[in-house]
């Protein structure tokens, strides 16, 4: 998890990041949470997900661990065909 932690820290050093509490808030709850439980779709100020911060602090170990483990919700939805709603036809 050091490497994870560390794009954490890279998160949290980022200026629209370190200045808005909410924002600091949702990383250290999702980065607690993420040592115990695992992650999951976890939703932050603004409707941003935990991918989002990590696309944004250009976190590949962290979205690589997040893709490898979070279903999101277009994932499950399928349209009358059985295809996932996010394909493009």
């Amino acid at each position: 998890m050091t490497v994870i932690d560390g794009e954490f820290q890279r998160l949290e050093s980022i200026e629209e990041i370190c200045f808005d509490e909410d924002v600091m808030t949702f990383l250290q709850d999702a980065q607690a949470t993420l040592k115990y439980k695992g992650i999951y779709n976890l939703q932050g100020p603004f409707k941003s997900s935990l991918i989002h911060y990590a696309v944004m602090g250009d976190c590949a170990e962290l979205l690589l661990y997040s893709s490898d483990r979070v279903r999101l919700p277009c994932q499950e939805q399928r349209d009358r065909l059985s295809n996932p709603n996010h394909m493009i036809r």
